[in-house]
């Protein structure tokens, strides 16, 4: 009775846990029987000048490329393991640059009797190759289409350029940041998974690991002239997720999910937890009928 006890307070605190809805990641990665599937969505917002419209979809050596490149950061950090089945395409607006490659990542994950573990070390990707199709570079975007924009405020009245919206930077700085925006560089993400938010999902018997960062890119420049300010920027925000079925624990930069989890525990949590609130319901129902006549009788 008390293991049951315990297993329903630590869904119970899960569940509270798991009651604010998440963002959609930048970076999703999903553990499998025999792999782990990963998506990702990288998306740049600027008005600091006007782009182009392009939609692509890469085939032929331009996605051999980006294979390999993912497959040698991958192998760097987990020999064992191979990239499969990759997909990328590169959407440009005049507004926004966004690149999604998805893709599965083989050899990381074993599986024990009811016991999965996988090995997520490589992570933290930090693809820095300068990648283009069809005469579009759409990695290295800063090199490519934001360096050369800076020198055009640095002369006019009023303008500052600032990181982060807050702190002050030089024209040397700004063309600095912008020249080195990356829209497949995850280094971020390198941050323990001890650090990452943890949710157990009762209904979906899933476990999720997220981590929200918020801005990783923030380069603006503000022009203010007489009463009039204008804000021009570049920004990308970035955060993960890592979903796996089971309930899970860590082990390092290893989450092992028990598969066989959902169902014992469902019942227990069943067995324990329902009558409980319809105990906890009853007595909230009681206490609002005394009340009630209560205040009846005052009257």
């Amino acid at each position: 009775m008390m293991k049951a006890l315990i297993v329903a307070c630590l869904v119970i605190f899960m569940i509270s846990q798991n009651l604010a809805s998440a963002s959609a990641s930048t970076f999703s990665a999903r553990i499998e029987r025999d792999a782990i599937d990963v998506q990702i969505s990288s998306t740049l917002s600027q008005n600091i000048t006007s782009l182009f419209e392009r939609r692509i979809s890469l085939s032929g050596d331009p996605l051999t490329n980006v294979t390999r490149a993912f497959e040698k950061q991958i192998k760097a950090k987990s020999p064992e393991a191979t990239v499969r089945d990759i997909s990328a395409n590169c959407i440009f607006t005049n507004t926004t640059v966004e690149v999604s490659v998805r893709f599965k990542v083989l050899g990381v994950v074993s599986r024990r009797e009811e016991f999965v573990t996988a090995n997520l070390t490589w992570r933290a990707l930090n693809i820095l190759d300068d990648f283009s199709v069809e005469n579009v570079s759409y990695n290295l975007v800063g090199k490519a289409y934001f360096r050369g924009i800076i020198p055009r405020f640095e002369n006019m009245t009023g303008a500052q350029f600032y990181e982060n919206r807050t702190i002050p930077v030089t024209t040397y700085r700004a063309k600095d940041v912008a020249g080195n925006i990356t829209m497949l560089r995850f280094k971020s993400l390198e941050a323990p998974l001890m650090n990452w938010q943890m949710a157990y999902n009762i209904t979906k018997g899933d476990t999720c690991y997220r981590l929200k960062l918020g801005r990783v890119v923030d380069l603006a420049v503000k022009r203010e002239v007489n009463a009039s300010v204008t804000e021009l920027g570049v920004w990308m925000d970035l955060s993960g997720e890592i979903a796996t079925s089971g309930f899970a624990k860590l082990k390092g930069d290893s989450i092992m999910s028990e598969t066989g989890v959902g169902t014992s525990h469902v019942l227990m949590l069943v067995s324990v937890v329902v009558p409980l609130l319809i105990a906890f319901t009853a007595r909230i129902i009681e206490r609002k009928t005394i009340r009630t006549k209560t205040e009846l009788k005052r009257r």
